[in-house]
């Protein structure tokens, strides 16, 4: 007979994806259209040989990596110790607009769920003065941008490790604990009738809110069936010297990254947006990701791999007086509100409405921002140095919604603009990433007003 831990631990492995699991999955199935990918680059002798060795230890000390995703869409589950080892392509490049197309051609390629949940390319340079460019693509029912950047650097160490002619130690490759779903870790009060009147309440307020807000959004050029999407993607990248220049500004204001970063890119996108008559100011939404790590119980390191991630909304009205400051405060204010009120749980229920709303191009929101922040890993293993990070999820499905995936490693932040085509254009997009930067550079030496902004257009 077998023991309550070894049931229970199967139970883990195998289970039911929830709502906000399966609706990764389907999109998956349908378009390819729902896995996130982050792309590095890695300077030393990183071959294909030592960078397959590499993968099978990762895949050894990540058990979901193990797991594959079965069933018809109404019953998915996770199966055990069914997945092929870890796919890894090899290509070249000539030089970054190719290493970007070869990415974005990478984020659109759907993931074979019953076969594995991640996959690697390695594209090596032409010019040998170049880094090599490591993509890791991942399957978002099973891993986050938070722990697929912690793979990443695993990925690097083990490489670092085994070029050394030695092997990682046992500790480094000793098998995680799978974990519950986000839903299971949720607080217990959460989860009992009372609690699920509470979100059931708070999901028609917070609708009644969006519809009476009539938040501004993109105006979609052209809408097209779910098949005839594909993701796109800008990139921009804001070196040391300004990055430092908006860390020293952050400190001065009280304004956090996450918060300037939400704030320019609703100065960028309002500059699109018609003003009302009524003088009330542009109404605009902005979706925040957010870590649901330190917040379920036990709390769960970046590691350990899960789909545990949410979000949180933050209402503004910017007017031509309104500063930079004061939308970025106003972004950090809702956001500790809606920790202190839970909210981030209350939303993983609703997630497959989201996605059917998703779908007719008709979320209410105005810009979605995933900032992984400085994630503290690690970029020197050996003779290999991760000198940047590009963090992308793919947006095919969603028409007409603007997202920013933000990553600061080595003091370069890197912006990832990502959009569903036609819905937007490419020319559109580089607009408002342009307007963004150009906000973010007048905002590290002082204070911003919308119509400075605009004037400057």
């Amino acid at each position: 007979m077998s023991s309550p831990s070894r049931v229970g631990n199967a139970a883990i492995a195998n289970r039911r994806l929830i709502p906000m699991e399966q609706s990764k999955e389907i999109l998956n199935r349908r378009l390819g259209a729902s896995n996130v990918l982050v792309a590095s680059r890695v300077r030393g002798p990183l071959t294909p040989e030592l960078l397959r060795r590499a993968l099978d230890l990762l895949q050894r000390r990540h058990p979901r990596l193990r797991s594959t995703i079965e069933g018809p869409d109404a019953e998915l589950r996770f199966s055990d110790e069914r997945a092929a080892p870890i796919p890894l392509q090899v290509g070249r490049y000539a030089d970054e607009a190719a290493a970007q197309v070869s990415e974005l051609e990478e984020l659109g390629r759907p993931i074979d769920a019953r076969s594995y949940l991640l996959r690697a390319t390695l594209l090596v340079p032409e010019d040998k003065s170049r880094p090599c460019r490591l993509i890791l693509l991942s399957h978002h029912a099973a891993v986050d941008g938070y722990s697929l950047v912690e793979l990443l650097e695993d990925l690097v160490r083990f490489c670092g490790r085994l070029h050394a002619g030695g092997t990682p130690p046992g500790a480094e490759v000793e098998p995680l604990k799978l974990l519950p779903s986000a839903h299971d870790l949720m607080p217990a009060d959460l989860k009992g009738l009372k609690g699920r009147f509470g979100t059931w309440l708070h999901a028609r307020r917070a609708r009644a809110r969006l519809r009476g807000f009539r938040a501004g959004t993109l105006p979609i050029e052209r809408l097209v069936p779910l098949r005839e999407r594909a993701s796109g993607a800008v990139r921009r990248l804001l070196c040391e010297d300004h990055v430092r220049a908006l860390k020293t500004r952050c400190e001065e204001s009280g304004a956090s990254m996450h918060g300037v970063l939400c704030a320019a890119l609703l100065f960028a996108v309002a500059l699109r947006l018609p003003a009302p008559d009524t003088g009330e100011g542009i109404p605009v939404v902005c979706r925040s990701s957010v870590s649901l790590r330190q917040k379920v119980q036990p709390a769960v390191g970046r590691k350990d791999l899960g789909l545990l991630a949410s979000f949180l909304l933050s209402y503004h009205r910017i007017r031509a007086e309104t500063t930079l400051d004061t939308v970025a405060t106003e972004v950090l204010e809702q956001l500790w509100l809606g920790y202190r009120n839970r909210d981030m749980f209350r939303g993983l229920q609703g997630n497959m409405k989201n996605t059917d709303a998703a779908l007719r191009g008709s979320i209410p929101v105005t810009v979605f921002v995933t900032n992984l922040g400085e994630p503290g890993i690690e970029v020197e293993h050996g003779p290999f140095r991760i000198e940047e990070i590009d963090g992308l999820p793919a947006g095919a499905a969603f028409a007409g919604v603007l997202g920013l995936a933000s990553v600061t490693v080595n003091d370069r932040l890197s912006l990832g603009f990502f959009f569903s085509r036609p819905s937007l254009s490419d020319a559109t997009v580089a607009g408002i990433a342009d307007d963004m930067i150009r906000c973010l550079a007048l905002a590290a030496k002082g204070e911003v007003r919308f119509r400075e902004l605009a004037s400057r257009g």
